[in-house]
């Protein structure tokens, strides 16, 4: 195991060279001047002013000579400057992620444990009203777009009923997490719900289930031991992979509710051609959803003894 983690490690070397190379280049080959578009400049500024912004910048230099520069100033642990603040892109990201990363870690917690309830449950009374009820959510969460449930969301508590807060970050008070997380995690929500509801129909049909109820043992010991183990396994794989999407869908939410998080930095940042920014938000993003991966492996291992890493 501790070879097979090694071995993916340094598999994120290559993985994310390709990315930030990817990532550099069609962002610096878009339409505009970052020297305008970033805020740098004054409005009106003369053209002089605009073009020694752009040295200072080396917006000027050629293209590989600046995706040198950015790749070498990276493995220094140097993110770049922000076009529009001034500051160093680690601090801007520093100051944003806590925000973003509370949001997603809530969201899904309580997405995984609501999903797994609700699809074990439906799976085991399959065709009752349960059954039904949560298949609708499931297909309901699924179908809807996220801005809407945001905005209906925000609608009903926050201007109707007033038991919430609309939008923003109030100092981190909890009131203020509750709608964009579940704004965030409704789909996760209903996908895990329809996943763990599909894999427990399949494990419960399965002959060494049948067995150990003819032995006698309780029901609550069946299910838990072995329905709910041996289903839990695609399960697992799902709400890894919805995690990822779920912090990449801070984008939308986040400009939804107005959070301070990375969601609302990067799009703010792509509004102003801010490309430094830009790069540390997606760097952020695209380290995390490996390590994600990298989780749902190692605990795949865990649960099922069967599956080995040479």
């Amino acid at each position: 195991m501790i070879s097979y983690i090694t071995r993916r490690l340094l598999q994120v070397i290559p993985t994310l060279l390709v990315l930030l190379t990817i990532m550099f280049f069609l962002l610096n080959i878009l339409p505009g001047d970052a020297a305008i578009l970033s805020g740098a400049s004054r409005k009106g500024a003369g053209e002089e002013m605009i073009k020694n912004i752009r040295a200072k910048w080396g917006l000027g230099d050629p293209i590989h000579i600046r995706y040198f520069k950015y790749l070498s100033n990276l493995f220094r642990g140097n993110l770049g400057t922000s076009y529009r603040t001034h500051s160093p892109v680690s601090s801007l990201l520093a100051n944003k992620l806590v925000a973003t990363l509370t949001l997603v870690g809530i969201a899904a917690l309580g997405s995984t444990i609501l999903g797994i309830l609700l699809g074990f449950a439906a799976g085991m009374r399959h065709g009752s009203y349960t059954d039904l009820f949560s298949m609708g959510f499931a297909i309901l969460g699924i179908s809807v777009p996220r801005f809407w449930i945001g905005l209906m969301l925000m609608y009903l508590f926050a201007v109707i009923f007033r038991f919430l807060p609309a939008s923003g970050f109030g100092g981190g008070g909890v009131s203020f997490y509750i709608l964009p997380a579940v704004t965030l995690g409704i789909p996760m929500v209903s996908l895990l719900a329809r996943t763990t509801r599909a894999s427990v129909l399949d494990v419960v049909s399965e002959d060494y289930v049948r067995t150990a109820r003819s032995k006698g043992l309780s029901e609550y010991f069946v299910q838990s031991k072995h329905i709910f183990r041996n289903a839990f396994l695609p399960v697992l794989t799902i709400a890894g992979l919805q995690m990822g999407t779920m912090l990449a869908n801070t984008v939308v939410v986040e400009k939804v509710f107005s959070w301070p998080g990375l969601g609302n930095l990067i799009v703010n940042s792509i509004l102003r051609r801010d490309i430094p920014a830009v790069q540390g938000c997606i760097l952020i993003f695209a380290v995390t959803f490996i390590f994600i991966n990298l989780f749902v492996d190692v605990m795949y291992a865990y649960l099922d003894p069967r599956i080995r890493y040479d």
